[in-house]
């Protein structure tokens, strides 16, 4: 990478040991807990942590890995792979055809032999999957290449082959292009920086200036809102993944009625809601607002007491999550869910603002009459330490750190989708949720929906997550406003949660008037795992 855009791991050894520990934790897959930690030092240790190469280095070896791993399977490249990309090999190793770029970049030409090593040549040979091995190009960089079995009928015909991560896909590049008003040109600056090339091998690749390919990354970094090339290419990474990964709202709960994710136009030329239903459409209409961190959906216990209480259950998932446009500020979030109500001809709602979106529920209610009632459900209120009780350690320290400053938030999300990335949405709900028994147990039991939380997680706006954290985290003089001209409001708090403990919340809650109840059940789930005891509250 050019030398202006890099610098120096100091002196310190705490920081060398740092670095350390993120490199082997992003190759052996450990703890998250031990992983979030580890950013956590490395980000103390630096000035800024999200501008340096080598941090990038690692963020990168995370994303390589969650895009490589796992078996991969035979038969032809992707099709969307640039067919410049892709070479052919003969079963005994030898370049049967390769495209000019391949070649002058690599140095090989037809006829050349590649080490193809225990790639077998009979379909039912187990080691006849897909393998990856690296080539040097004319740069010294070290290229991913993955060769796959070529089979026709019965046996194999010969390898082909191609590079791994050189392209970002045309969704990708459509994204960039759309939301981020990207050119050809910026986006083709960008792969070859994703690929390690310096600024000089560009303008050597692309035949032209050094200054032109300069000022290409100078409009790359200002339509990208980055300070810097390594920053941008690190926020690259981040969008990449989420486009790709920007599946969950296909995910389909099993035994359910009108299971399936819906989306709903509104009036506003463009905007759209996705939202799940559940129960009868000609009940009392309850609406959940999900968490940043959970209750994207619910427990089949909780659609089956919807359903014999006669209730018209709805999740709609927030702005800038899912498939739910975003916005810029907390009033426009509220104004859309103040609509998408409208829209449904919903009245005399029951909303529901689950940890992080109680805020935003507050907002909605101001702004809409047909609202009957508002319930906030494992919520702090103006309490002024609300991250003190959080559990684990890791995620209380993540969070900290990402309030303190916009550069540190946006470190925080990469550091938080880097390890969802790496670990996988089951494997990090089970960390995070491991202290307290009944949230684990309930994971376990809905493993998939976890999964399909943190795709949600995942390919969230980058904005819309930080309004969410900070309205619920920081102290929020709007809220005491919002409260005192709200209709009836309640707060619902386990007896046993992370966060802010009862008794606080209830001393808060008597302070501004507003109904407390103690919730008998422990953990962060427990309107998920006893529907019933929310819902007699909800009708008393």
């Amino acid at each position: 990478m050019d030398q202006k855009q890099s610098s120096e791991i100091g002196s310190e050894p705490r920081a060398q040991a740092a670095f350390e520990l993120l490199r082997s934790l992003a190759r052996a897959g450990e703890d998250p807990d031990q992983f979030a930690q580890a950013c956590l030092d490395w980000s103390r240790l630096s000035d800024d942590a999200t501008r340096m190469p080598d941090f990038l280095s690692v963020l990168a070896l995370l994303s390589d890995k969650a895009q490589t791993s796992g078996p991969a399977s035979a038969g032809a490249p992707d099709p969307e792979i640039d067919a410049d990309e892709v070479f052919s090999i003969t079963l005994t190793g030898e370049i049967a055809h390769i495209s000019k770029s391949l070649s002058d970049r690599f140095g090989l030409n037809e006829g050349d032999r590649i080490d193809i090593g225990s790639l077998g040549t009979h379909p039912a040979n187990t080691e006849n999957s897909a393998k990856v091995i690296e080539l040097t190009d004319r740069f010294g960089i070290k290229r991913q290449v993955k060769i796959c079995p070529v089979i026709q009928g019965d046996s194999v015909s010969g390898f082909i082959a191609y590079l791994v991560l050189t392209k970002l896909s045309p969704s990708v590049r459509g994204h960039l292009q759309t939301q981020h008003g990207l050119t050809q040109s910026e986006i083709e600056i960008l792969q070859l920086v994703m690929q390690r090339h310096s600024l000089d091998q560009i303008a050597e690749i692309r035949r032209g200036k050094l200054n032109t390919v300069r000022t290409h990354v100078a409009h790359l970094n200002s339509k990208m809102q980055c300070r810097s090339l390594v920053e941008t290419v690190s926020t690259a990474i981040e969008i990449a993944n989420a486009v790709e990964l920007r599946s969950p709202s296909a995910e389909r709960l099993r035994d359910s009625d009108e299971s399936a994710a819906r989306r709903i136009s509104l009036k506003q030329p463009g905007t759209r809601m996705e939202y799940r239903r559940y129960g009868s459409a000609s009940g009392h209409p309850v609406i959940v607002l999900h968490s940043i961190e959970y209750g994207y959906m619910p427990s089949q216990r909780m659609i089956e007491a919807a359903r014999a209480r006669h209730l018209n259950l709805i999740f709609p998932i927030r702005p800038g999550f899912g498939d739910t446009n975003a916005t810029e500020t907390l009033p426009e979030a509220a104004d859309l869910i103040a609509e998408f109500i409208r829209v449904l001809k919903l009245e005399d709602v029951t909303l529901i603002g689950l940890s992080t979106a109680a805020p935003l529920a507050l907002l909605v209610q101001d702004r809409n009459a047909r609202i009957g009632q508002t319930l906030l459900v494992n919520y702090g209120l103006n309490v002024q330490d609300k991250l003190k009780g959080i559990q684990p350690a890791w995620i209380r320290g993540l969070l900290r750190m990402s309030l303190s400053s916009s550069t540190s938030f946006n470190f925080g999300i990469r550091t938080l989708r880097s390890m969802l990335r790496t670990f996988g949405g089951k494997r990090f709900y089970r960390m995070l949720y491991r202290a307290q028994s009944s949230d684990a147990g309930y994971v376990e039991a809905n493993l998939d929906q976890f999964a399909a939380m943190a795709g949600y997680i995942a390919t969230a706006d980058r904005n819309n997550s930080r309004l969410d954290l900070q309205s619920a985290f920081l102290p929020n003089p709007d809220l005491e406003a919002l409260l005192a001209r709200a209709g009836t409001v309640r707060v619902l708090n386990s007896v046993e949660q992370h966060g802010v403990g009862p008794e606080e919340s209830q001393a808060d809650a008597e302070r501004l008037g507003v109904e407390f109840s103690h919730i008998a059940h422990p953990g962060r789930n427990w309107m998920f795992q006893h529907p019933e005891t929310l819902f007699t509250q909800m009708l008393s």
